[in-house]
């Protein structure tokens, strides 16, 4: 994929993110002092995935998305589409 497709790629999936947020911000708000604690949870998981996705997007502006924080090497196309937010490559993930 080139850098544009990439970007639309991203931004789609952090769109998906923030209305699956808001989502659940109304229902967590439906609970009696928010004790859901699943709802909880899942609303985490998707506020810190939009996070680290607003990074991914930062790293394309830099030029510098889909390389492996760590061993500096490119991040399979594959691993990418899965985990677009994604900053190891599968071999530095497994090490982590």
């Amino acid at each position: 994929m080139d850098k544009k497709s990439w970007k639309d790629f991203c931004e789609k999936q952090k769109e998906k993110m923030q209305a699956k947020v808001a989502i659940l911000k109304t229902e967590i708000a439906d609970y009696d002092q928010g004790s859901d604690h699943e709802y909880i949870f899942i609303f985490e998981r998707a506020t810190y995935k939009v996070k680290k996705i607003n990074q991914a997007l930062t790293k394309m502006d830099r030029g510098d998305y889909g390389r492996c924080v760590s061993c500096r090497q490119m991040i399979p196309e594959q691993r990418l589409i899965i985990l677009p937010e994604v900053d190891h490559c599968f071999a530095c993930a497994k090490k982590t």
